[in-house]
């Protein structure tokens, strides 16, 4: 059952909806409703995106993340250098309850790359396709494989955003539990719009759904070494 506090939060993000979608606003500021769907390689999976005007009161923050993490989840999967750019994983986030699950719920397959981490990666149990990442708990925001995306739905862009990127001058070691941003080109522009957009996010009560659909109560295997066993049994 939904608490008081959901409740208000909804009926906050359903105004705001409304409100920036009236007729009363100029057009040059009116905002819609924005629609596209992911998929995983095979079909088993689909998701709907369905962001509403509330979800874009601040844009969505993209980057190419060249962390041994999110690159080492993409190589532990069969076929998974494909879906690399720029030896990086291009991951553009979504709010959770802008993510709508339609079919696949048996096939979706997780894993933890580190115990009692707070990231738990999402792939299909079928093609193993990487569908991208659920941040556990009340983070309102998970991360989408843009791959999956870019052809569907239209990702305003923050070009050349590039995290845990390897600097030879200063000797920057990519490493998903100390990112690096790197600060030429938006680095610092990425930072303020993803705290702003995580902060809003908790506040218009975004944080419901998501790939696991707030399904957390449950063992994830751990580890890439038991990731590339699975898939390639």
């Amino acid at each position: 059952m939904d608490s008081p506090r959901n409740n208000e939060q909804a009926r906050l993000s359903k105004w705001i909806d409304s409100l920036l979608s009236s007729s009363l606003v100029p057009s040059r500021w009116r905002m819609t409703t924005r629609t596209g769907s992911l998929l995983c390689d095979c079909g088993s999976i689909q998701y709907d995106l369905v962001v509403p005007p509330s979800s874009q009161l601040v844009e969505q923050t993209n980057a190419v993340c060249h962390c041994r993490d999110c690159v080492g989840f993409c190589l532990a999967l069969p076929n998974g250098d494909s879906y690399l750019q720029n030896n990086g994983s291009f991951m553009v986030n979504f709010y959770k309850s802008d993510l709508q699950l339609v079919k696949g719920r048996d096939k979706l397959s997780t894993v933890r790359l580190y115990p009692h981490s707070a990231i738990v990666r999402i792939y299909c149990g079928e093609c193993h396709t990487p569908l991208g990442a659920d941040l556990v708990g009340a983070a309102p925001i998970c991360l989408v494989n843009e791959t999956l995306i870019h052809e569907t739905y239209s990702v305003r862009f923050l070009p050349s955003v590039v995290l845990g990127y390897k600097d030879a001058l200063h000797g920057t070691k990519p490493y998903a539990r100390s990112v690096s941003v790197k600060w030429r080109n938006y680095g610092p522009l990425f930072l303020w719009k993803s705290i702003w957009r995580v902060i809003w996010g908790w506040l218009a009560g975004k944080s419901r759904g998501g790939f696991l659909e707030n399904d957390y109560n449950r063992d994830f295997p751990v580890g890439l070494d038991g990731l590339k066993k699975v898939t390639t049994q």
